[in-house]
């Protein structure tokens, strides 16, 4: 893997990094790039991160995240944007969203129903929250979340999801 991480300038770092897919005569399959900028001045944080992965037949995976928070007089409001795009018969030996994983929210069961003619599948997650602290111990959140997940060839799905802890 070769990475840089810029220093800290005004309270912006921006990083960027390449994994070899370490596959005989491909420079591209299993491979890895992904790219971060991060905005850190209270009391505002922005960050976005891009990563595009390859499998060792050179199908992709593509993830885009975006989010932030807002401080101001002991409540931190946040929100939240990722968008995931795969090829169809994408595998990751590594991390993956697209894993058959039944302790964590996954695409897996999604794509269960997915035929031949399936050629792509989308995921994209918006979030947004309020956390304050009610006591020196004790946090309240309040959260929303919109999931829409959708493939050629497959109906969509949708789902919001209200939290509070």
């Amino acid at each position: 893997m070769v990475k840089y991480l810029s220093p800290k300038l005004s309270g912006t770092n921006l990083g960027l990094a390449y994994s070899f897919g370490n596959v005989s005569g491909s420079t591209a399959a299993n491979s890895s790039v992904q790219f971060m900028a991060k905005y850190d001045v209270r009391p505002l944080q922005l960050g976005l991160s891009y990563d595009r992965l390859r499998d060792t037949a050179g199908r992709k995976q593509t993830v885009l995240t975006t989010g932030g928070n807002y401080i101001f007089e002991g409540y931190k409001v946040t929100g939240g944007y990722t968008q995931m795009q795969a090829d169809a018969g994408f595998v990751n030996s590594n991390t993956s969203i697209l894993t058959n994983s039944g302790s964590s929210t996954s695409l897996y069961k999604f794509l269960a129903g997915a035929s031949a003619s399936t050629t792509g599948l989308k995921a994209a997650v918006f979030d947004l929250g309020v956390g304050f602290n009610a006591t020196p111990l004790t946090q309240v959140v309040v959260a929303y979340y919109n999931t829409k997940y959708s493939a050629d060839g497959l109906s969509s799905n949708r789902y919001d999801t209200f939290a509070a802890r």
